[in-house]
This record gives C-alpha cells, sequence and structure tokens, in this order.
C-alpha cells in the first residue's frame, strides 16, 4: 500500500484497532534523541520480526489508547526520514533493502507528522537483531524470538526473487550545433540489485512516460522514440548488480526554440520505472526531471551556446574574408593559363608563327 498519499488521520483509521502481525505501534516519545539506544534495539527487534514474517508495519506516533503524536521532525540537522532510514539498515544482520520510511502528515497541521516504516517479506531472511544478536518472527500480534524449526524454514524456502533498483546516475546534454533538429538528451542510469540467494532469469526494467507533449519521448535502443520501454538481462546472479542507461529525449523542429519548451515543461516529465524477475515485479520508481534538472540550467546551456554559436559564425565569416582575396587570385591565374595556346610537344610550325 503507498501511504504517501494519507494523512495522519487517514492512517489510523485503517489501522487495526490493536497490533497484529503485520502492525506495531509505538509512542512518538521513542523518536527523541535521548531513546536512542532503546529505538535502536526495538528497531533491531522490529526489523528482524516483519522481515522473518512476510513483512508488516511499524508506527510511531500512535499511543495508548490509539491516539494520534505528533514526532519530532529531525534529529539534530538530520530529517526524521532519514535518520530512521539509517537506523532501519544498521538494526539487522543481513540489511534490509526491501524497506520505506513514510512522513505521513496531520490533516490539521502539515507541519506536525507521523513516520510510518513499511517493511516488505525479505529473500534473504532470517535477519538477525544485530544489538540482541536475536532471530525474532511475529506471532499473534507480538515480535518473539524465531524458534529452531522457524529459521530453519526461512533458510530453505523459495520466495519470490526480489530485484531492487536505485537511480544513481544522471547527465544531460544540450549541444550548440544540430543540423536537423534541436534536442535535449537526457541520460539517467538505473541500477537493479537481485536481493534473493538464487539466480534471476530474467532480469530488467520498465519504463513507462508521463510527459507534457509530444516533444519528450524515450529513446529505445534503435534509436527511435517511444512512450514504453523495457530493457532485460537474461540473468542476474545473487548479490550482483547491473546498471541500465535511459535515454529521454525532448525534440523541437530548428524553427522552434528548444530552451523555451524545455523550461515550459520539463517539470511535467515524469517517468515511471519498475524492475521485474521471472517471479516479481518491483513497487514503481518515480523520476521526475524537475528533481534533477532546473530551468537555471537549461537557460544557462542556452547562453553558452548562443555564444558558441556567435564565436564560430564570426570564425566562419574571417575564414571566408580570407580565402576570398585567395580565390580570386587562383581564378585570375587559371583564366590567364587556359588563354595560352597549347600546343602539343616536338611540332614543327608552319612560318610566321614563333
Amino acid at each position: 500500500m503507498d501511504f504517501s498519499s494519507l494523512s495522519a488521520e487517514e492512517t489510523l483509521i485503517i489501522c487495526p484497532d490493536s497490533e497484529d502481525d503485520r502492525w506495531e505501534f509505538k509512542a512518538a516519545s521513542l523518536l527523541e534523541p535521548g531513546n536512542r539506544g532503546e529505538l535502536k534495539k526495538e528497531l533491531g527487534k522490529q526489523v528482524s520480526a516483519f522481515a522473518n514474517s512476510g513483512g508488516g508495519n511499524l508506527v510511531f506516533g500512535i499511543g495508548e489508547p490509539r491516539i494520534l503524536q505528533a514526532c519530532l521532525e529531525r534529529v539534530g540537522r538530520q530529517p526524521m526520514q532519514d535518520y530512521l532510514a539509517t537506523m532501519v539498515e544498521q538494526s539487522v544482520e543481513y540489511p534490509i533493502r526491501c524497506s520505506q520510511i513514510y512522513r505521513i502528515p496531520f490533516m490539521v497541521s502539515r507541519n506536525a507528522s507521523i513516520f510510518l516504516i513499511h517493511i516488505e517479506d525479505s529473500p534473504a531472511a532470517p535477519h538477525q537483531a544485530k544489538d540482541e544478536r536475536q532471530y525474532y518472527y511475529r506471532i499473534s500480534g507480538h515480535s518473539k524470538p524465531a524458534p529452531h524449526f522457524q529459521l530453519e524454514l526461512l533458510r530453505n524456502r523459495q520466495v519470490k526473487c526480489i530485484v531492487d533498483a536505485e537511480i544513481d546516475g544522471f547527465q544531460w546534454s544540450m549541444p550548440w550545433l544540430q543540423l536537423k533538429e534541436r534536442k535535449l538528451t537526457a541520460q539517467i542510469s538505473i541500477t537493479v540489485t537481485n536481493l534473493a540467494q538464487f539466480v534471476a532469469k530474467p532480469v530488467g526494467l520498465s519504463v513507462r512516460t508521463d510527459v507534457p507533449s509530444s516533444h519528450w519521448a524515450v529513446l529505445a535502443q534503435d534509436s527511435t522514440d517511444c512512450n514504453e520501454l523495457v530493457l532485460a538481462e537474461p540473468f542476474l546472479f545473487p548479490g550482483l548488480r547491473k546498471t541500465f542507461h535511459i535515454k529521454l529525449v525532448c525534440k523541437v523542429e530548428q524553427e522552434e526554440n528548444l530552451a523555451e519548451v524545455a523550461c515550459a515543461e520539463f517539470a511535467n516529465v515524469r517517468l515511471q520505472i519498475q524492475t521485474f524477475s521471472q517471479n516479481f515485479g518491483s513497487a514503481i520508481l518515480s523520476f521526475r526531471l524537475s528533481d534533477y534538472l532546473t530551468r537555471e540550467a537549461i537557460l544557462e546551456r542556452e547562453s553558452e551556446n548562443a555564444l558558441e554559436r556567435e564565436r564560430s559564425s564570426a570564425a566562419s565569416e574571417k575564414l571566408v574574408k580570407e580565402f576570398i582575396p585567395k580565390l580570386k587570385s587562383q581564378i585570375e591565374l587559371t583564366q590567364k593559363s587556359m588563354r595560352r595556346p597549347v600546343l602539343p610537344p616536338n611540332l614543327n610550325l608552319p612560318d610566321g608563327h614563333d
């Protein structure tokens, strides 16, 4: 479930009346800096339990009896979402990747919020709580130490071949010299990791565009424009990574102003990216061009291009001015040589001819 569009009040409504195998509630006070040690221990326990039991949700800011409590927004200079993400990653072994932190604001005040950690079923289970060196699982609404047989089941089960993706590179260009049509090209690098304990066959990306006009498209491998794109590899071994490159283009005709079109539309350019394997499709990874490119950068590049065009034009004019006199001189020499009689060698000329 996507919690990003919900308010804290709406989240409270969809929560069960009490904790169960998929929900755990914690008071907002646990996130205070003075409770860091207790938070680290509690995260290890709950993250281990949910990751080992099919997934679930850990909510900070729901107290007893089921009342909302506003959480701290920052720990020092660090936003709470980043702080929790680091703590979750460090709470268990092996580190889990199948989790997401949501800041869920109150309906009455967007400056106050609760925080929800969504943990998916982990293909790398069992996970051990670091502080206690203990494996946990969920049963009857509680996180309890996992018995030996439960650990063996986790180690031997065949689960979904979960693959995870992250955006780890972005480059763009807008060349000043383009003969047929002018275009802005962005290359997005997506790295896919096989989190499972077996081979992903196949593994890849499905890309859908959400664009404001026909100026924009993704570029397929055969260099044709398309609105949907699938990139795949035949296999990816456990723990290994594969980087895919997506090209996004904005094209205009020569008579159109590329910078004006790009500046007007780039904020509404989005890509919906989903990773897949033989039996798994990930949650949608959203890419917004405006998170990586700014109006100021486009205008600055266009200004640089205009200067480059001026320099190129001036250099061309200089070359032409230098070449024309030389060309005229060569033409005159050629014309003079053409007026001379051309005679074959060793020819006896008649009288009267020199």
